[in-house]
């Protein structure tokens, strides 16, 4: 390994010598590029993510129409037994009062 020394220049700053900035050159380098599949692979999960809750929202839309149109017809057949129920109330109520 060299020895050189640091060559100061004026302000307090000083010039590495060229073999130092290489070598921080390429760990800068690979540290970055290691950040950088860190950050691809965090985005290819947040993506996986956001297509799961997607289609899961997509689904629970479907039920979600699926359940208002039974609640619908449920209703329909409740207001239609009650009728029919009234209905006879108010013919026994008849008979027992033409008795």
């Amino acid at each position: 390994m060299r020895r050189e020394s640091l060559l100061l220049l004026p302000k307090g700053r000083f010039k590495a010598p060229d073999y130092l900035h290489s070598l921080v050159t390429t760990m800068t380098e690979t540290h970055l590029t290691k950040e950088f599949k860190d950050l691809e692979y965090k985005l290819d999960r947040l993506v996986d993510k956001y297509l799961d809750v997607k289609n899961e929202n997509s689904s629970l839309k479907i039920k979600q129409e699926t359940l208002a149109q039974e609640k619908a017809q449920l209703l329909e057949k409740t207001t239609e037994a009650k009728s029919r129920v009234e209905a006879m109330i108010t013919r026994l109520k008849a008979m027992e009062h033409g008795s």
